[in-house]
């Protein structure tokens, strides 16, 4: 399944809320979920400073992916909104954080 960059922070975010802890390694973003004394584990990969208007999902995150769009079709264009909205926030929070560390 492939991930469109139009709703990529949203789906992000929503991962993130849901529990799963995100990290980035070199071209990778890392997800993962303890649930149950197991872990789960997805990946997406990317290349730095290169937007692209796909990204390929794994199948962990291709089934997580179903549940965020039904989600999406059950609650409309506001879900979607809301989820933008809070990661422009943490990506605002982020680059202020990044600008007084260069000052200090």
């Amino acid at each position: 399944m492939r991930l469109p960059n139009s709703i990529s922070p949203a789906f992000i975010e929503w991962l993130d809320r849901g529990g799963h802890k995100i990290t980035l390694k070199k071209n990778l973003m890392v997800i993962t979920k303890e649930c149950n004394g197991s872990s789960k584990r997805g990946v997406i990969s990317f290349e730095r400073h290169e937007v692209k208007e796909f990204y390929d999902l794994d199948d962990y995150l291709s089934g997580r992916y179903e549940v965020f769009l039904k989600q999406y079709f059950n609650n409309g264009k506001g879900f979607i909104q809301d989820l933008h909205l809070a990661m422009a926030g943490k990506y605002r929070k982020a680059v202020m954080m990044n600008n007084l560390a260069k000052v200090a």
